[in-house]
């Protein structure tokens, strides 16, 4: 399994579980915050990484904020466009689904 890429945070709780471990599994380029295992990614700083988020679900603008710290995706599993079909720039690896 793969996990590449992706921002993942949880409140309370672990931003990644693996019932079984995870030695099988690639874990690069993303960012988490929460407990549980974090090698391969960057430690997110909060909510302030998205444009209008909150965990009670009221807020629910997920976009990354202009100054989110989310410039450490792996280039090995880049995509070329965002989840809006905006092509992304290929010396800027982002992690996540949109684009700041």
């Amino acid at each position: 399994m793969v996990i590449a890429n992706n921002i993942l945070y949880s409140h309370e709780q672990n931003a990644f579980h693996f019932a079984n471990g995870y030695e099988a599994v690639v874990i690069s380029g993303s960012v988490v915050l929460g407990n549980g295992p974090k090698q391969g990614s960057r430690i997110g700083r909060g909510l302030e990484d998205f444009k209008k988020l909150s965990w009670d679900g009221s807020d629910r603008d997920a976009t990354p904020a202009t100054d989110s710290q989310f410039t450490n995706g792996a280039l090995e599993y880049h995509l070329t466009i965002d989840l809006f079909g905006k092509v992304r720039d290929p010396k800027a690896v982002i992690s996540g689904a949109v684009i700041p």
